[in-house]
């Protein structure tokens, strides 16, 4: 009970078996514990898996603000952004992550999702096949996140072209 690292891998554990509040809970003590940015990015995801968006904003802010240099933080940061409706800012946020590590299967997989919400479908295209390049098969972050091949396959029946949704 008082050990922050089988915390945060007991809450880690829950999220991945869609125990959302539980893992929040189980990492919040963890966090209470030791407060690195892991343990914020971890409680961040089962913040998003319940779609307490302003929630997994806020531990991704405090991550960053702990370490500017952990990624997963920013991952976290674009999908609550995308969640309360700001693409831009999500863009940004996983921009910002990408640039720090170019190579990663998720943020090419958010930034596919990301150009997706946006109505950028060619550049959404070029970030999916390119996280399935990198990793076809990179472990999502929460049941129900769909895959980037999966977003791949749904890409023509749910990204409407930027200029089609002004006319």
């Amino acid at each position: 009970p008082d050990n922050a690292d089988l915390l945060c891998l007991q809450g880690y554990s829950l999220r991945k078996m869609g125990q959302y509040e539980k893992s929040v809970k189980v990492v919040s003590k963890a966090i209470w514990l030791d407060p690195e940015p892991v343990r914020y990015a971890n409680r961040g995801y089962g913040y998003l898996a319940i779609r307490n968006y302003p929630a997994a904003l806020t531990d991704a802010d405090t991550g960053i603000s702990l370490n500017p240099d952990y990624t997963t933080t920013y991952g976290v940061k674009a999908l609550a952004l995308q969640g309360m409706g700001r693409n831009s800012e999500a863009l940004s946020a996983i921009d910002h992550a990408l640039a720090l590590e170019p190579d990663n299967a998720h943020y090419r997989h958010v930034k596919g999702v990301l150009l997706t919400a946006s109505g950028n479908c060619a550049e959404a295209r070029q970030a999916l096949e390119r996280s399935l390049a990198l990793d076809p098969d990179y472990n999502l972050p929460y049941p129900g996140f769909a895959s980037a091949r999966e977003n791949l396959e749904m890409l023509g029946t749910t990204c409407i072209p930027a200029a089609t949704q002004a006319a």
